[in-house]
């Protein structure tokens, strides 16, 4: 994979395409990130440094300190999602109770967000 501005749009065909699916391993997996400023960002309540989760179904998105739960982000919600030099982002629908827009996380591991959440998609769509 190679770094850079990689998309995943759940409107093309990328998604019959994929090739490096994550194994099952990749569960509950956190993350330190700095949210940046948008107008979902702010509705939901989130920003700065967080620990973003990924479950099975859900982005779920963390105090950094306390690591209480302060946004939840269904990933049935996700329309795409991609990485930019050091940014990992997605897009939500109108589905999302806060309204649709981007939320993107200024993180090292962005591709590696980017690989699990693809494979966390990709099942929830199977089924």
């Amino acid at each position: 994979m190679t770094k850079g501005h990689e998309r995943f749009d759940f409107g093309s065909t990328e998604v019959d395409n994929v090739i490096n699916v994550v194994q099952s391993s990749t569960e509950g997996k956190e993350f330190q990130v700095t949210i940046m400023p948008s107008n979902l960002v702010k509705s939901c309540g989130i920003g700065g440094k967080m620990t973003l989760l990924i479950q099975d179904k859900d982005i779920v998105l963390k105090d950094s300190i306390s690591q209480s739960e302060i946004y939840r982000f269904s990933m049935r919600w996700i329309r795409r999602f991609w990485t930019e030099k050091s940014l990992f982002c997605f897009e939500v629908g109108r589905r999302c109770p806060m309204g649709d827009g981007q939320v993107c996380c200024k993180t090292k591991k962005e591709d590696k967000i980017l690989e699990i959440i693809k494979h966390k998609c990709l099942e929830l769509r199977k089924n």
